[in-house]
């Protein structure tokens, strides 16, 4: 049989930490604390000799519960952990969210054998294609368009 440890509640997170929503800072005895993973700056803050995603206790201090799902950032920058800059995410949001991962640096555009270049953009498991364009310009916000259409908020072409 595994022991897991109990999950922390919001009250002793409140009693050794204080968060400031305005500034997304967590103070304890005084000064700021947590740090950023190099890797992803993503900040985590130990309590009680566990590490926490900050933007969870975020969420923790602020609702009493734990969130749900994946917290994501708003303007894509996991050091910003303002109330304001804090949303819950589904794995597919938060994978709305990523940047471009080609040579192109366009998100949903790749160039053809023939020097046009071809935009898609994947969907509920389907992949659809928006066609083929001259300019990787023109590629780049028919991906745009379709993605604020079916991602909304969570856009990020």
């Amino acid at each position: 049989m595994t022991h897991q440890k109990p999950q922390l509640a919001a009250d002793r997170l409140r009693e050794i930490l204080t968060y400031d929503p305005a500034s997304g800072v967590f103070i304890r005895d005084g000064k700021a604390v947590g740090w950023a993973r190099p890797s992803d700056r993503l900040v985590y803050i130990t309590v009680d000799y566990r590490s926490y995603l900050a933007s969870r206790l975020a969420w923790l201090y602020m609702t009493d519960e734990w969130p749900p799902r994946s917290v994501s950032y708003r303007d894509k920058d996991p050091a910003n952990l303002r109330w304001g800059n804090l949303r819950l995410a589904s794995p597919k949001q938060t994978a709305y969210g990523r940047t471009a991962r080609n040579k192109l640096g366009i998100k949903g555009i790749r160039e053809t054998p023939n020097g046009n270049f071809r935009a898609s953009i994947h969907v509920n498991d389907r992949t659809l294609n928006l066609g083929t364009f001259t300019t990787k310009e023109a590629a780049a916000e028919a991906y745009a368009t379709a993605a604020r259409e079916h991602f909304g908020e969570f856009a990020r072409p």
